[in-house]
């Protein structure tokens, strides 16, 4: 762990992103005849923002970093960089809205993904997403959606 923090801030990463699988603890606690049985990985796509920001907390990497890793380098690489991962004219306005003078806390009990748990309960950041903006459009709010779905698949710019 302590070699890959140390990678994260020295930008030796370019991307940090989820394959978020959400196997229910049973799932998780189950015999298998073999090892490669076993479902690999853990719920993240709910709690990677919050992960993120708990590295900017600890002064890891900065909020540029983070927006850098998460957004500008992912878009870029998948063929994207012409409408996602800035903020700047003729792009997106995909856009997240926190608050610094709030915390917010991970909790099982918050999880919406099938495995209703996370690794990360109890963790504590110094920021709360209040709002979600797609295409320039608010869609969640205080962590609820709102408004009518407007989801678009996204393909590869050629």
């Amino acid at each position: 762990m302590d070699a890959l923090r140390a990678a994260l801030s020295g930008g030796l990463i370019d991307i940090v992103a989820t394959d978020h699988a959400p196997h229910a603890p049973i799932e998780k606690a189950a015999s298998y005849a073999a090892f490669a049985d076993i479902p690999g990985g853990m719920p993240g796509l709910q709690t990677l923002l919050q992960t993120m920001l708990k590295l900017v907390d600890e002064g890891l990497i900065a909020l540029s970093d983070l927006v850098r890793l998460c957004a500008r380098n992912p878009a870029e690489r998948f063929g994207l960089g012409r409408r996602k991962g800035r903020i700047a004219t003729g792009y997106d306005a995909d856009i997240l809205i926190l608050d610094p003078r709030q915390s917010s806390t991970i909790a099982n009990a918050d999880q919406v993904s099938r495995a209703g748990y996370t690794p990360f309960d109890g963790w504590t950041v110094q920021a709360r997403l209040t709002s979600v903006f797609l295409r320039g459009r608010e869609i969640a709010r205080e962590g609820k959606l709102i408004g009518p779905k407007i989801g678009t698949i996204v393909t590869r710019e050629s």
